[in-house]
């Protein structure tokens, strides 16, 4: 049976197959694909694998932070369980700390970058917000307050992971349906000198004038025009 590319167990009836860095790999596991193509993948798959399992773990913790915002708005903490306002709201700012760390690491790193090179994007207006409604609310937690808003932070943070997550995803099928394309650019060729010594060189190398030699089942990948044909 295939081994697992990732973890080297048996892949078994439930196993997959999938593209990474040019090569088709099996994986027993949707995890195992993931952590494989964070280690091994190229260009934008990294990025974008790393991004779905920040959105996975973003999305567990929002969901029980969106849960207790929705008792909260709904009133349920009133006359008698008005009491348990204040270790809810502790448990949802227990909640949002790790949170924070994992969906809004990248933002706040890219904001830090931005302001080093003296220049606003969207992760500072996205670091600027988030962090302006968790101290709020953390500030509203040590003095017993009514108010908090962990559960905006946790949607603005999950929303615009969602669109980084979608746009490298789409990075990742772009570069894959354009590699056929790109292959020729990165091929080497048998060229032919002078004395009629054959060397093989990067198609980038290549001079027009130059004699190439194709070999049979090659792709060719230069134009130019056929001078001889053994048969």
């Amino acid at each position: 049976a295939a081994a697992c590319a990732h973890c080297a167990l048996p892949v078994g009836r439930y196993g997959r197959a999938r593209e990474v860095d040019g090569a088709a790999r099996w994986f027993c596991c949707y995890g195992c694909s993931l952590a494989y193509q964070v280690q091994h993948g190229a260009d934008d798959e990294p990025q974008a694998a790393a991004a779905l399992i920040r959105l996975g773990v973003g999305a567990f913790l929002t969901m029980f932070i969106m849960l207790f915002s929705l008792l909260d708005y709904s009133g349920a903490f009133r006359g008698e369980d008005a009491w348990l306002r204040t270790p809810v709201h502790a448990l949802q700012w227990a909640l949002a700390t790790p949170l924070l760390a994992v969906l809004g690491g990248p933002f706040f790193a890219g904001a830090w970058q931005g302001l080093r090179q003296g220049r606003l994007a969207t992760d500072a207006l996205v670091s600027l917000g988030v962090a302006a409604a968790y101290g709020y609310s953390a500030v509203q937690v040590l003095a017993g307050g009514a108010h908090v808003y962990f559960d905006t932070a946790a949607m603005v943070l999950g929303l615009f992971t969602l669109g980084r997550c979608l746009e490298a995803h789409g990075r990742v099928r772009a570069a894959r349906s354009l590699a056929p394309m790109l292959a020729a650019e990165r091929a080497e060729v048998h060229c032919i000198a002078d004395d009629g010594s054959e060397a093989l060189r990067p198609v980038q190398a290549v001079r027009p004038g130059a004699l190439l030699r194709v070999l049979p089942g090659e792709r060719i990948a230069v134009d130019g025009v056929v001078v001889r044909s053994e048969e």
